[in-house]
């Protein structure tokens, strides 16, 4: 929830004004020449290798199977991995190096102990093109930009990727509210949504509809804790021009230090260097007493953010049981009077919004069960990628496009 541009601007002088310090004293100026890679640099002819590790080192105790789960698993992501290899875009890689690795995701446990033992384990496979380019005449290879895929079994946190209302806005159970993503085509048989492939079994749905209440109810905590946050920000911020001259005396005793120590070391720029330091000191007094009053304002006035608590409040209370219960679509801006930017449903430019569903997962089937793939294609622009002179890119679409992912299926239990 995005605070009040005056308490945004009293945050950027305070932490102006804190920062003033020793480290003002020396200013370096770096230069940056930008770098690129041309695009008629490439070897999209020459033969690379495949490879393929694994990484099982992580996985907490409390939720590992038997050895013999575990090496059936292990060979199952083996197995899988050598399907992939068989797409003729591999036979052998042209242009580009191969390299996939499979590993236990770490970040999926995030459960308590009474139900990490029945979780859906959790496996991604990254892989990467690292094609081959031209370096003073020879070919070399190790470029990435950002020409990879992900696999990730039972990830369902990765069927639509990170697309975060609000700064991760999120429902009580944690769940974060998401924009739902638009389909935009079909490879073997399942659905694609932008550069995720979803592939599944299961007709439970991998994302449920967040209502106009949840999201309404989201809104409204969000701005709670932003309230709260705000009010302990100025408690805390003090007089920032009393700790201004609270500290002048320190200041002043490393000013004369580094002025000593540079009549010693650079005598031809001593002078010049201490004016300098009179003209921080001078900026820092101001900016100390712009802060002091620019909070004194503050204090006196109402936080906005209270006004927007209580026009979302409102609109909750407003709303009749059947539009609280239905699907909340979005569009920013959409009205500047409704805080909330909800929107009828289906309105040109709007966005559904989105939850993963907490039941997808079958709790019959065991944690090392494959219930869910998704396939994420790191591309930009992947309608133009197989036209692009960019080797890496092109050979992106080529594995999206050219993979039977039918053949997938029957790693689904």
């Amino acid at each position: 929830m995005p605070m009040s541009n005056k308490r945004r601007s009293l945050c950027r002088v305070l932490v102006h004004y804190l920062a003033i310090g020793s480290a003002m004293i020396a200013l370096l100026f770096i230069g940056f020449a930008s770098t690129g890679l041309a695009a008629d640099g490439f070897y999209p002819d020459m033969p690379g290798t495949w490879a393929l590790t694994t990484d099982w080192k992580w996985l907490p105790e409390d939720i590992r199977t038997s050895p013999a789960d575990t090496q059936a698993f292990t060979q199952k992501v083996k197995r899988f991995a050598e399907l992939i290899h068989q797409t003729p875009l591999f036979s052998p890689p042209r242009g580009f190096q191969a390299r996939a690795n499979a590993r236990f995701f770490e970040g999926a446990y995030a459960c308590d102990d009474k139900h990490c033992p029945s979780k859906a384990r959790q496996v991604e496979i990254d892989l990467l093109f690292y094609y081959f380019f031209d370096t003073g005449g020879k070919p070399s290879w190790g470029g990435e930009a950002n020409t990879d895929a992900t696999i990730s079994i039972n990830c369902l946190e990765r069927t639509a990727g990170l697309d975060y209302q609000f700064g991760r806005l999120s429902l009580p159970d944690g769940r974060y509210i998401l924009f739902a993503p638009a389909k935009t085509g079909e490879l073997g048989g399942f659905p694609l949504y932008h550069e995720h492939l979803i592939i599944t079994r299961s007709k439970r749905p991998y994302w449920i509809p967040v209502t106009r209440e949840q999201y309404l109810q989201a809104l409204i905590r969000t701005s709670q804790v932003e309230i709260v946050k705000s009010q302990k920000q100025i408690a805390d911020a003090g007089d920032p021009y009393e700790k201004f001259l609270k500290e002048k005396g320190q200041r002043a005793q490393d000013y004369e230090r580094i002025y000593q120590d540079a009549k010693k070391l650079y005598p031809d720029r001593a002078e010049a260097l201490r004016a300098q330091l009179l003209l921080t000191e001078a900026a820092a007094e101001k900016g100390a007493r712009q802060s002091s009053e620019m909070l004194a304002k503050i204090r006196q006035t109402e936080d906005p953010m209270q006004l927007r608590l209580a026009n979302l409040q409102a609109e909750l209370a407003a709303m009749s049981p059947g539009e609280r219960a239905s699907q909340a679509w979005f569009q920013r801006n959409a009205d500047d009077l409704i805080m909330s930017d909800l929107v009828p449903a289906g309105q040109e430019k709007a966005t559904a919004l989105i939850a993963y569903n907490p039941d997808f997962f079958d709790p019959s089937l065991p944690p090392t069960a494959w219930q869910i793939m998704t396939v994420r294609f790191s591309w930009a622009r992947h309608e133009h990628s197989a036209t692009m002179k960019h080797v890496g890119f092109a050979r992106l679409h080529q594995f999206a496009y050219d993979t039977d992912w039918s053949r997938a299926a029957p790693f689904l239990d």
